[in-house]
């Protein structure tokens, strides 16, 4: 055999070291109690606003003629077709925002799940968002419907509320954010 008929090998390269521009962080291998504790938490939150959203949309026609009572007594010049409309109006943002709230959920509760030592998500963002959207939410049925609404809704929307706040504070501890982060 002859030089030409053997396979050339590529000279040997240098051995290259990367330091590192900030310090390795320990990453726990198993799932913290807190991750678990804030997906139940937010379950918990969304099941309230669900059975709540349940509640307006049984006794919806009840309500409906409440909150056109209330704004008729505030607007004494509009018509009754204005201001159904209006209440039609406020009843389907509120149905958006529920379904918005149940598809960030999932989408949170998601990103925490599927986080492995791997691989992590950042779903401390989506629980922000969620938070704001909730207490949008909250804050658009406490104004809307004041005094004229049931206190099973005024309620269910307030304890949704706080028991959301209570979610997204539990994402934000040490524990879940070195699980997530």
């Amino acid at each position: 055999m002859t030089g030409s008929d053997r396979q050339r090998r590529p000279p040997p390269r240098p051995e290259v070291r990367v330091t590192p521009l900030r310090p390795v962080v320990e990453r726990p291998t198993t799932r913290p109690v807190t991750v678990t504790v804030t997906v139940t938490v937010w379950a918990i939150a969304v099941i309230v606003l669900l059975g709540t959203a349940a509640t307006v949309a049984l006794a919806r026609r009840h309500l409906r003629d409440d909150l056109v009572a209330g704004l008729r007594s505030d607007n004494p010049t509009r018509s009754s077709t204005t201001l159904g409309k209006a209440v039609d109006i406020a009843f389907a943002e509120c149905g958006g925002g529920v379904l918005l709230i149940v598809v960030l959920g999932v989408v949170g509760a998601y990103l925490v799940h599927r986080a492995t030592p791997s691989t992590r998500t950042r779903p401390t963002l989506v629980w922000a968002t969620l938070l704001a959207v909730v207490l949008a939410a909250v804050m658009a049925v406490m104004m809307s419907s004041a005094d004229d609404a049931s206190p099973v809704v005024t309620w269910g929307a307030t304890v949704a509320a706080v028991i959301a706040v209570a979610g997204t504070g539990c994402a934000f501890l040490p524990t879940t954010r070195r699980w997530t982060d």
